[in-house]
Parts: structure tokens; sequence; C-alpha cells
């Protein structure tokens, strides 16, 4: 007998907004990647976002976007929500952040969503450990 039904309510989590992040969630750990956070704040120069899940320590969020944001929510003007988003976006990035953006489409490719997400991971922690851009190293004799 399998243990998925028995690890799924294990995966629950009350913070996550939509069953697309906790799907994404779910998806992610079927492949081996845990998610340490959801619902991580980030301050920036337009104010407070919330980024829908993610790895703090490394600056890597995640938001699922459902078209319910674009359509229903959009309340008529669907080009707003695309502007506003990506106002949203380019600000959390001058912080230092990557965002990695999933859909449904996503979801039914799951091993691509996993392979974007250890990518977007690898090049984050390989750019923290390097040097800032512009300040040399010395090397030992």
């Amino acid at each position: 007998m399998s243990d998925v039904p028995r690890r799924r309510p294990a995966l629950a989590d009350g913070r996550s907004e939509s069953p697309g992040e906790t799907r994404t969630r779910f998806l992610l750990h079927q492949h081996g990647i845990w998610v340490p956070a959801l619902q991580i704040d980030v301050e920036t120069r337009l104010g407070l976002f919330r980024l829908d899940l993610g790895w703090p320590q490394l600056r890597v969020g995640l938001e699922y976007d459902g078209l319910v944001k674009y359509t229903r929510d959009a309340n008529g003007d669907p080009a707003q929500v695309v502007f506003e988003e990506i106002r949203r976006q380019d600000a959390i990035e001058e912080e230092g952040w990557s965002l990695i953006r999933v859909t449904s489409a996503d979801h039914r490719a799951p091993a691509e969503l996993a392979s974007r997400v250890r990518v977007t991971l690898d090049r984050a922690a390989r750019r923290r450990v390097r040097p800032p851009s512009g300040i040399e190293t010395v090397s030992s004799p």
C-alpha cells in the first residue's frame, strides 16, 4: 500500500492561500524539493509584498498564478492587474530576489517544474557564495 495518502495531510498547511499553491508544494515534494517557507514578506521601495512560498535564505520566491487574478478578480481591467504585477515583481527583484512563476500548465509537467526550481535554487546558491561584483578578492600566497 502506498504511503502517499498518509503524507498528504502532513503537507497540508493552512497558510496556503490557494489550491494551486498547495498542489505546487505537493508536486515539488514528490520530486524531492522541500519548500521551507510560505507567505514570505518582502519589504520593497513600493511597500510590503507577500510571496506565496519560497526559500528566504536564498532569496528565491515562487508565485502561483491562477487565471482568477487576471479575470474575475481584475475588476474589469486585467491590463491594470498585469501592470501592477510587473511593478511588484520588479520591486521584489530589486531587493535581490529571484521569482519563479507557476501556473496550472506547470502542474501538468511536474518534472519540468522541478527542474526549473532546481536550476533557480542552484543559481541562487552560487550567487550567495560569490563576492558581489566590483569587489576584488585577495588570494593567499
